[in-house]
């Protein structure tokens, strides 16, 4: 196979000193707001395999904004935590805010 470049631990800070990124070599890592919370954990599921999920600037408690795995499933949320859209590898839902369905289809 090609050789892949091994990957080094990466930390990114803001101006006032506050985390802005950190990366491990295995891929996975945390991107957080200016506030110091975390925006965005990305975690392994397997090797090269990762689960993201994005959380909104809020401290109790923050809400889940997105998910997506490696499969090709996802959920968008609305601001207030209630579900906006769900994808899958066959295709996704999108809901209004009363949770109605606006749009299905297949990929």
């Amino acid at each position: 196979g090609l050789d892949q470049p091994e990957r080094q631990l990466v930390i990114r800070n803001y101006k006032n000193g506050n985390p802005c990124l950190m990366m491990f070599p295995d891929g996975t890592g945390n991107v957080f707001y200016p506030s110091g919370r975390v925006a965005l954990i990305i975690s392994a599921v397997a090797a090269n395999m990762h689960i993201m999920s994005l959380f909104s600037d809020e401290e109790n408690p923050p809400n889940l904004l997105a998910y997506f795995d490696p499969y090709g499933n996802g959920c968008v949320n609305f601001p207030n935590g209630k579900i906006r859209m769900i994808l899958t590898p066959f295709g996704g839902i999108e809901l209004d805010s009363d949770g109605n369905r606006r749009k299905r289809w297949t990929w």
